[in-house]
């Protein structure tokens, strides 16, 4: 199966860290017309619209031709994000607290 050049550059920007190399290729990108509203609804779909807007926001140095609501929604993805991760961990400090004052010991796991 072949990836469109939609779907290469969503994976190369999850790299976790934006190495040299990654920068690099992502470079290759900038020359190429993508469609944005495809990349938009893909990080959708995954869940990665938080992680995309902070990888291109951190790579204003690339010449891609992002569209500006494209960047807004990605943006607005990123901030609705990061308050729900707040208030998910306020809850979980307040459960840690009640399980700590009542000496009850527990194991976080993760993905449950």
């Amino acid at each position: 199966m072949d990836n469109s050049n939609e779907d290469k550059f969503i994976f190369t920007l999850t790299h976790q860290d934006l190495e040299q190399d990654v920068r690099e290729k992502l470079k290759s990108f900038s020359n190429n017309c993508l469609d944005w509203h495809y990349i938009l609804n893909k990080s959708h779909l995954n869940r990665i619209s938080p992680f995309l807007y902070k990888h291109l926001n951190s790579t204003n140095e690339y010449s891609f031709s992002l569209p500006r609501g494209i960047l807004e929604e990605l943006e607005k993805d990123y901030y609705a994000n990061l308050a729900r991760n707040i208030v998910i961990q306020d809850r979980l400090n307040n459960l840690l607290r009640a399980f700590r004052e009542d000496k009850i010991k527990i194991i976080l796991l993760k993905g449950i």
